[in-house]
């Protein structure tokens, strides 16, 4: 059970860097990088939280 555990646990954060990855690279934008983090089931509070952080993150790269 620990071992399918950990794995899951490795596969969700692999993917949620993905997304993010994808969102910074602009291969995705804010309503696919929702669909992706829903798709994870994350908890909506923390996907609203995770969008506003990276797309703080997006504006900075923008500038730079």
């Amino acid at each position: 059970f620990a071992a399918q555990l950990s794995f899951q646990t490795d596969y969700q954060t692999d993917l949620l860097a993905y997304y993010k990855d994808a969102y910074h690279r602009r291969e995705i934008e804010e309503p696919e990088l929702r669909r992706g983090l829903v798709s994870l089931g994350l908890n909506p509070q923390r996907i609203d939280l995770t969008i506003v952080r990276e797309s703080i993150k997006r504006l900075k790269t923008t500038a730079i």
